[in-house]
């Protein structure tokens, strides 16, 4: 098939040669951290600027119109949302033709250079693309190119030079399963034919019974609908199979027996000879497939497996079948076909794999953001000891725990498969403990926790482990000042709907009766009045001689971009 069937033109990103290298930074998302516009030239920013350049970045899309081409579609949502679309490749086209590419790799050459981005072009800096296509360039060649160069974008030109669009996995994805969609809606349509064709057979029989029709004209007409039916077959390009279930025969037709490279006289006879082909790996899954619609414990027979090509190799089938029963309701003939996925399991298995090499980066990057933020920990520990103030000590002690209260949390992302989702429980647990073994404190100060087992997103379960560990920090320091031993009580639950609640709570000596705000009272306060307000929340404060407990109420959202908080920053 032409690669032309496979080609990406709603999202391809292209430039004119006049474009400043600035503009085209702005718009390839994951450079938008690296980038000071104030000085027009590309240059490392820390951590902290990241907020800044987020709202200098829309507010200069709300003022300036990105130069790009008109001839093929530009993404252009930037300004409309936080997220960034990860950009590794653009075009730069005149005139509809394709002048040369510019990938991320050159643009980090470039932002190490230090070069002033403002005043250079895109076209003095731009290369010639590494391989372009033509339209009527085989599919399976284009992947094996793919492959050996390691390219995820190949561009496709005309005789003309100019570009048509782009050709990458996802598009080629997406086109392999509209093919597939098709080809089962053709069988469906097949399928219909044929119970139309056993129709006008029936009716065949029915004029053959009328002395006036003769023998011949009921031939003629069995005929016809035979080769309709044959047609129908062919055009579908599907392979048929009916196993006679008392006598164990099977007929396989000769499209089948050519998927797997055999000739239509060298056909099996018997179900188990037939099975033969079928993976070790596959044939138990197969046979229960078989058993359990025969018994009636599944609706329908569809199943995916492998079948050894007469050269050796697996070929993937996707096998659907229906049963016949006799007047007793006895299964007596199962019939189905098999069609050939083989392409799209090579796509979906390069695409897992992909998947896999990109979870295995995510986690090895928590796991070096962590030990960063131990790092940290451990020079403000080691500066806490040279200072005699007692206050700058305390400030020193509690940015330590806030540091490991997302050291910990970046440690559990760094350890489990699912890095968008965070065991509460387990995180909470490891917090408060740490939070009584950082202050070494000699009294008896016990941490009860009632969390349920819930798996919060990272951005919420931050926010909830940085509110925990200021109001328990609090509590430590400041409730049981004049006792030896204490309680603190930490509940989390989930509500419905989404909704959750957090209570902190303790049995010390509580606020004074002139605090009305403690809010006000210290940074720790004011971070946490801070945090519930960017989760969207509301908290309540009661104090009195027998203790102090806040009550924090917030609605996690479910999915999609316009539920996500508003704040994921630390």
């Amino acid at each position: 098939m032409p690669v032309l069937d496979y080609i990406n033109q709603d999202s391809t990103l292209t430039f004119t040669p006049e474009t400043r290298l600035v503009e085209v930074a702005i718009l390839m998302g994951q450079l938008a951290n690296n980038i000071d516009l104030e000085q027009k030239s590309l240059i490392a920013l820390g951590s902290g600027n990241w907020q800044t350049f987020n709202s200098y970045h829309v507010e200069m899309d709300a003022k300036k119109k990105i130069t790009s081409s008109t001839y093929l579609p530009v993404v252009q949502e930037t300004a409309k949302t936080d997220d960034f679309t990860p950009v590794d490749c653009i075009f730069i086209v005149d005139k509809m033709q394709l002048l040369g590419i510019l990938t991320l790799a050159d643009m980090k050459q470039l932002v190490a250079s230090k070069i002033n981005l403002s005043i250079i072009k895109i076209a003095e800096v731009m290369r010639k693309p590494i391989i372009t296509l033509q339209p009527n360039f085989d599919i399976n060649s284009t992947m094996q190119l793919m492959r050996q160069y390691s390219l995820y974008h190949l561009p496709m030109v005309n005789d003309m030079g100019q570009l048509l669009g782009i050709v990458t996995p996802e598009s080629i994805t997406t086109a392999l399963q509209k093919e597939l969609s098709n080809t089962s809606n053709q069988l469906q349509r097949e399928i219909a034919q044929r119970c139309s064709l056993e129709l006008a057979l029936k009716k065949a029989k029915n004029k053959l019974e009328k002395p006036k029709i003769t023998a011949n004209k009921q031939t003629q007409l069995l005929q016809v609908s035979e080769d309709r039916y044959i047609r129908a077959i062919n055009a579908g390009k599907i392979g048929i199979w009916e196993w006679n279930i008392q006598n164990n025969e099977i007929y396989i037709n000769p499209y089948l027996s050519a998927m797997l490279g055999y000739q239509e006289q060298e056909n099996y006879r018997y179900i188990d000879d037939w099975l033969q082909f079928v993976h070790p790996d596959d044939i138990e899954s197969v046979k229960l497939a078989i058993k359990s619609y025969l018994e009636g414990l599944i609706s329908k027979y569809e199943i995916k497996y492998r079948m050894q090509h007469k050269n050796g190799s697996y070929v993937w089938l996707f096998s659907r079948g229906t049963v016949i029963c006799d007047a007793k309701g006895k299964p007596c003939l199962m019939s189905g076909i098999n069609t050939d996925i083989t392409a799209d399991k090579q796509v979906e298995d390069q695409l897992n794999t992909s998947l896999e090499e990109k979870e295995v980066l995510l986690q090895e990057i928590h796991h070096r953001v962590k030990n960063n933020f131990q790092i940290i920990s451990s020079l403000l520990s080691l500066k806490a000891r040279y200072i005699n103030d007692q206050q700058a000590s305390d400030i020193l002690k509690d940015s330590q725990n806030r540091i490991m209260a997302i050291a910990m949390l970046h440690n559990n992302m760094s350890k489990t498969y699912n890095l968008s989702l965070i065991d509460f429980c387990d995180y909470i647990n490891k917090l408060t403990t740490n939070l009584i073994s950082s202050y070494g404190i000699e009294r008896n100060i016990q941490i009860h926790l009632n969390v349920d087992q819930v798996l919060l997103k990272t951005d919420i379960a931050i926010h909830c482990g940085l509110i925990i560990n200021e109001l328990v920090s609090n509590a430590i320091i400041h409730a049981f000042s004049c006792r030896k031993e204490g309680n603190i009580y930490v509940s989390f639950c989930r509500l419905e709907q989404g909704k959750f609640t957090l209570n902190i709570s303790d049995d010390g000596t509580g606020f004074p009766e002139c605090i009305k705000l403690p809010q006000k009272q210290s940074l720790g306060l004011q971070i946490v009045w801070s945090l519930v307000e960017q989760l969207e929340g509301k908290i309540t404060f009661n104090s009195n001689k027998l203790g102090s407990l806040f009550t924090i109420k917030f609605v996690m959202p479910n999915s999609g971009k316009n539920n996500e908080s508003k704040n994921t920053g630390y």
